[in-house]
């Protein structure tokens, strides 16, 4: 048979060749596991890249071929970070849209890039009947191959494996593989997922012999009765082998000690065993036996050795209920795309391993893979750490129905009907499945992503149930194509609110809820996101959901000076793209945590910890877990300083409540001072995936002074006016403040000799804009802000003294606005002290608010921040449940957030005091109460104007905002959703503000 390039062409032809999908079995020449039959090949291969089918050279693969002048390539890699091509992200659009007028089963053939490969191999002692077998884990998007010229096979399909037979091909001694991978094929039409589209042989390849007594395939299946004392083992063995050669089959337990032990002949069988009080697997106790399979010849001479980690557990749904071990499951997930800056997803084991312990210090307990099948050796380690998985189907066509929702039989749709199509989709599904089959870890197979519905969908998931009672089928997109609703086993949904989600659930009893993708994860974002924990815990059919995503797709590279930064849609020259849509993770790119990180951590602790004054309560949320592996302290903290610590003996057992006295009597304490009670349950030894003494959870209780304590007043002398014919002067014992008339605010606050401010105190209206509020359109809706915070106008009102203060007013106008929009009220203190009031009457004429703030800029030289309140990382009104009230200090610079694209950052809120100083610790202070406070080197017009971090110019100032309002930061999703209705204001709603200001 001759390689045939219609078959790139043709959605009928997926395969050629290719060895029937199994499950990923490692095998092993001995029993310690020393000696693997695998041989790799990763590494360097000979490349050559053609721009089509139509420069490949020809007749490379012939052994005659000498490949010279070639370069270099590293497998596993993707051709575009290899300096040929280039990356290119797109979200719902196919990367080839207007380049090539195509539809579905056709390909672009002008630019189709083809990537030509060359490995030279040594074969020695070449045994009959032994057949050896080379697998592709990964080859974007389809592979053909050749050994010493001799066509071998062709397939499809980037995300499973594309294994063929190459024993007859093979000679003794130096052997020539040679591969094309074509970065575009029809089945490039499926997987249209929202990521950085590249091309390559991404995963390890590697060879591997067959021993004349073969495990070809296995399947292990638990059942467990009602209750969950016994279970029922059923393991489906395919074997390669004579009738005298034996199968010694045992399983041992987590401790090693032996189950059961059965003796076969070598022939596909299945074996059925009975366990009696098995220990279960969950997440939150990932307890595995492990299966060991040894194939011995007729001399009994040991020939192959397979070890496989399982799991035993039911999962189940009843009376529209989810159930794992018989409990009600809640899921804390996040969608995870393999995905690496430097290597794309070229993904290693250590970040794999990372990311798993990181999801975990994070209280998540689940993983969708989005949208595609993992590396293998990912879920094994969910197996192991414990977590929930939802395995995707490599299948996503959003690209071609997403215009189209209202014509389910249009032909531009796919896979919907379409015969030409159907054994693909299937297949796919069938690669998945028989790959990762044995996984406890896996909850659900889900038949792909965003690809509308139809027959063959729900074929797809009648495959799933067919082939595996033991799991669930997972499908989101007949929300869109309700033709066949029996498609998935759950109503899943993306992007829905919560309120919607409650009132669905309401009139729609017959299945369990889960939210597939949900609190849009872009820039500064996930504002909101308790409200869907909060209605998991009120409404049992809501069963929580999967935030989207985990980490910021983004990729290394130079700009044109030189410097390293992360590289979005777009920097590539790449066109079309989608440009920062793919910064939506709750890590960054170089997989440190944003600040939202916080934020997921505390929405998702598995204990619910509500603090009084004088009680707290304790929700064990666990379902398995009592919190015997926690400690459980008590802290108290006095003007942001810890005073006390006392352990509480808190033990719960799996999923009860209870309420404990708090170990300190407030009602005695200072009440002038502030204090607050944070209640803490640490691990007590370490894990696999974090240090003894980490926090798990924690819950607050903050009793407020009767008066600020940071507030003091005292006499200093006399205040003088000095009045000038532009400006106020106001004079104390160590001060001097200087008011202008012409440029309508504080222009002056001298102390001491040392001058703090930069530029005129002035009201700020607006913030740069998150991603999210470009998405529902706040730059335009409030266009007016920005214009009133940039071109104001304020006239001095009043100037007088008032008993022992000096009073200052001012009204600030805005372009195209006939009314005072604010005034602003400085109230001069003998102390030094300026009390500031920023009052907003409101407007019904006027739109919604961004922000309503005075904004203060200092010199460079002020570049450490402490505050009293809401931190360490950044938070908002929307996004501060997981930040605890307390002192933290950082640097200016500190608060500036590298998010993708420069936005709003570095808010805190709930401050009661913040200090901005020099490395000599003079500067000033901020009292009031629950303030925004905001201290980056930028301004927000400037923050707005950078496209990347840096665009940022060199700053010499640093930038102040107080306020008790900001609008929300959002995060439903990023295309028009609005921060909830109780985190934002509209213009005719009042606002009115104070705080002081001294020099220290």
């Amino acid at each position: 048979m001759e390689f045939q390039y219609e078959w790139v062409k043709d959605p009928t032809v997926f395969q050629v060749n290719r060895i029937p999908a199994h499950a990923d079995l490692e095998i092993f020449k001995d029993k310690k596991k020393t000696v693997s039959y695998r041989h790799f090949l990763d590494g360097q291969w000979q490349f050559y890249f053609a721009k089509n089918y139509l420069e490949v050279p020809k007749g490379f693969e012939k052994p005659e071929y000498q490949c010279t002048g070639w370069n270099l390539i590293q497998v596993p890699g993707h051709i575009q970070l290899q300096g040929y091509d280039c990356p290119q992200y797109v979200n719902t659009m196919y990367p080839w849209d207007g380049h090539e007028e195509i539809e579905p089963g056709s390909i672009p053939e002008e630019f189709n890039p083809v990537g030509c490969y060359v490995k030279y191999i040594e074969c020695h002692k070449l045994e009959e009947d032994s057949p050896v077998r080379i697998v592709f884990e990964g080859v974007e998007s389809a592979v053909a191959l050749w050994v010493n010229g001799n066509f071998v096979g062709y397939c499809e399909g980037s995300f499973t494996p594309a294994e063929f037979d190459i024993t007859e091909y093979l000679l003794e001694g130096q052997n020539k593989l040679a591969v094309e991978v074509f970065k575009w094929c029809t089945g490039s039409w499926l997987e249209d997922q929202d990521f950085w589209r590249f091309s390559g042989i991404f995963r390890s390849v590697y060879l591997y012999g067959i021993p004349k007594v073969h495990i070809e395939d296995l399947f292990v299946r638990t059942y467990l009765d009602d209750s969950f004392n016994k279970a029922r083992v059923k393991i489906e063995l395919s074997v390669r082998g004579e009738e005298d050669n034996k199968i010694q089959l045992a399983l041992f337990d987590e401790n090693g000690n032996m189950v059961f032990e059965e003796h076969l002949v070598a022939r596909t069988q299945i074996v059925e065993k009975e366990v009696l009080n098995p220990k279960l697997w969950s997440a939150e106790i990932p307890t595995l036996y492990r299966m060991l399979i040894q194939a011995y010849n007729a001399e009994d001479e040991l020939i192959e050795v397979v070890e496989k980690k399982i799991g035993f557990r039911r999962f189940e749904i009843k009376d529209s209920i989810m159930l794992l071990n018989g409990k009600r499951i809640e899921f804390n997930g996040v969608n995870r795309h393999e995905f690496g800056a430097r290597n794309g997803r070229t993904i290693t084991k250590e970040m794999m391993l990372y990311d798993i312990q990181t999801m975990k210090r994070l209280n998540i307990n689940a993983v969708r893979t989005s949208h595609y099948p993992n590396q293998s050796y990912f879920y094994d380690l969910c197996d192991e750490y414990g977590l929930y998985v939802i395995d995707e189907t490599n299948l996503e066509t959003h690209g071609t129905w997403f215009t189209r929702g209202d014509e389910p039989e249009h032909p531009m749709i796919l896979p919907s009907n379409r015969s030409d199509y159907r054994d693909a989709v299937l297949d796919r599904a069938s690669d998945m499945f028989e790959r990762d089959k044995n996984h406890a870890c896996i909850l659900f197979w889900s038949c792909g992503n965003e690809s509308f519905g139809g027959k063959t969908l729900y074929e797809m998931s009648n495959y799933f149930r067919k082939m595996d009672d033991t799991r669930l089928v997972h499908y989101e997109g007949i929300s869109c194509d309700n033709r066949y609703p029996e498609t998935s086993d759950v109503v899943s949904r993306m992007y829905w609110s919560a309120d919607a989600i409650e009132e669905y659930i309401k009139v729609n009893p017959e299945k369990p809820f889960i939210s597939c993708e949900y609190s849009h994860a872009m820039g500064n974002s996930n504002g909101g996101i308790s409200k869907y924990t909060e209605l998991m815990h009120r409404e049992p059919r809501y069963q929580g959901g999967f935030i989207w995503d985990f980490v910021d797709q983004a990729i290394f590279a130079r700009n044109c000076f030189g410097e390293e930064y992360l590289a979005y849609g777009g920097d590539f020259l790449d066109r079309p793209n989608d440009g920062t849509f793919s910064g939506n993770g709750i890590l960054f790119a170089d997989r440190t945590l944003t600040p939202k990180a916080a934020e997921v951590k505390y929405v998702y602790q598995p204990l619910g910890i509500s603090v009084g004054k004088d009680t707290f309560t304790v929700v064990n949320r666990h379902l398995f877990l009592s919190t015997k592996p926690y400690q459980c302290f008590v802290h108290l903290l006095e003007n942001g300083v810890e005073i006390g610590t006392k352990e509480v003996e808190a033990v719960l057992e799996p999923q009860e409540t209870r309420i404990f006295q708090i170990p300190y009597n407030l009602e005695q304490l200072n009440q002038e001072n502030e204090y607050v009670v944070t209640v803490s349950f640490i691990l007590r030894e370490s894990c696999p995936w974090q240090t003894a003494g980490a926090e798990i959870a924690f819950g607050q209780f903050r009793r407020k002074a009767t008066c600020n304590p940071w507030l003091k007043e005292s006499d200093r002398g006399e205040l003088n006016f000095v009045h000038g014919m532009s400006n106020v002067g106001v004079k104390g014992a160590d001060f001097h403040i200087i008011f202008s008339k012409n440029l309508g605010g504080m222009i002056s606050y001298n102390k001491e000799g040392r001058e703090l401010l930069l530029e005129a105190v002035r009201p700020n209206f607006f913030r740069a804009p998150v991603d999210n509020d470009l998405g529902y359109g706040l730059p335009k809706k409030a266009a007016f802000w920005k214009t009133a915070s940039l071109y104001q106008t304020g006239k001095l009102k009043e100037c007088k003294m008032r008993d022992n203060h000096a009073y200052i007013r001012y009204g600030y106008e805005a372009p195209g606005f006939e009314e005072e929009v604010c005034t602003v009220e400085y109230e001069v203190f003998e102390s030094g002290a300026v009390r500031v009031t920023l009052d907003y009457p409101g407007y019904k004429q006027l739109p919604i608010i961004p922000e309503m703030a005075i904004m203060l800029q200092l010199p460079k030289e002020y570049d450490t921040v402490r505050w009293y309140g809401r931190g360490p990382e950044e938070n908002y009104m929307d996004r501060n449940m997981g930040c605890k009230i307390g002192v933290y200090e950082n640097l200016v610079g500190d608060n500036l957030t590298p998010y993708l694209n420069p936005q709003e950052c570095g808010n805190h809120t709930e401050v009661s005091m913040a200090k901005v100083v020099n490395p000599d610790g003079y500067g000033c202070i901020f009292i009031g109460e629950d303030m925004n406070v905001s201290v980056l080197p930028y301004t927000p017009e400037v923050l707005e104007e950078a496209n990347h971090q840096y665009e940022l110019p060199r700053s010499n100032r640093t930038v102040i905002r107080l306020s008790n309002y900001q609008i929300g930061v959002a995060g439903n999703d990023s295309w028009g959703a609005m921060p909830l209705r109780e985190y934002y204001k509209e213009g005719h709603e009042p606002i009115r503000f104070s705080f002081y200001l001294q020099g220290i």
